[in-house]
């Protein structure tokens, strides 16, 4: 089956599965009028998904040409896995995200809008889209660059200022590309930008990223459980609109804590009332980095 059409597939299928069982075959109907192959593979989706249930499919030991080798990560988008090529044309290993039959209709159009938006970001300092689809079985996957590295704050810990600067920057340059392609990364934190070996900073995770309308710089949505309150802005914890600003004001949080080894807000262990108090209310602490340039960039990124 070719590109466009798999395209097609996910984008009727996400449309569908969010409708009434009683009004799907209409929809269907219309939205396959005169393709009869996009028909026949969206209700075979479909039916895949009913028979999944509340049941997590077991993970198969390949999707296409790529082996899954063991599971690094888990999130609420999805379970990402270390997975190696082995078609024998080449070898090289990757990051694949799979999504769960037994996903909600809303997760699975956040899942479609991560693959969407990591197709439209070419930066050397951005993980990569490999490839992406859906599975005959019908589990949808997400193929990405696979990097090995550690939490930026984590790899400054040693390091000297002008070194955790100079990381900063590209991370900067990274996000400013992103939202220059219209789209908000909405969860900016240490644990989303490692660092490989040879000292490349990585921004990962565009799970709970958002596009923006050319004509428009803000979302309309704000899901509240898919940030980090540590590095969340006021009008994130709020459950307001989100903008550019928004990611600017998370780099703020990112940047005092790589200046000052501490975090802007202790959270843990705190009701969501008083996180919002915190965040939104309250001054931040003089971050006090022996340059007043610098305590000006975080206080006006961080600035409420």
């Amino acid at each position: 089956m070719d590109t466009a059409l798999w395209q097609r597939v996910q984008e009727v299928f996400a449309d569908t599965i969010e409708l009434p069982v009683d009004v799907r075959q209409s929809h269907l109907a219309a939205a396959c009028a005169g393709n009869p192959d996009l028909l026949a593979e969206v209700t075979s989706l479909l039916e895949a998904h009913r028979r999944a249930g509340a049941f997590i499919e077991s993970v198969p030991d390949h999707i296409g040409p790529y082996r899954i080798e063991e599971e690094i990560g888990q999130g609420g988008m999805g379970t990402v896995y270390r997975a190696s090529r082995d078609d024998g044309q080449f070898r090289h290993q990757v990051a694949v995200k799979i999504l769960s039959l037994a996903a909600t209709p809303s997760l699975y159009r956040r899942f479609l809008d991560e693959q969407q938006i990591l197709a439209n970001l070419s930066h050397a300092n951005i993980a990569r889209l490999l490839d992406g689809g859906i599975t005959r079985s019908g589990l949808s996957y997400i193929v990405m660059e696979f990097i090995e590295g550690e939490p930026i704050d984590r790899y400054c810990e040693s390091r000297p200022v002008s070194e955790r600067l100079r990381l900063f920057r590209t991370v900067c340059a990274a996000v400013h590309h992103a939202h220059q392609n219209l789209i908000v990364h909405r969860d900016l934190k240490p644990a989303n930008v490692l660092v490989t070996a040879d000292g490349a900073p990585k921004l990962l995770d565009f799970g709970v990223a958002k596009m923006l309308s050319p004509d428009q710089r803000r979302s309309d949505v704000t899901i509240v459980q898919a940030m980090t309150p540590e590095y969340a802005s006021p009008e994130q914890i709020r459950g307001g609109l989100v903008s550019t600003a928004s990611d600017v004001y998370s780099l703020g949080t990112i940047l005092y804590e790589l200046l000052t080894g501490r975090r802007p807000y202790l959270l843990d262990g705190r009701t969501y009332d008083e996180i919002r108090h915190v965040v939104c209310d309250l001054p931040i602490e003089k971050p006090a980095t022996g340059s007043s340039d610098l305590d000006a960039i975080v206080s006006k990124a961080m600035r409420k």
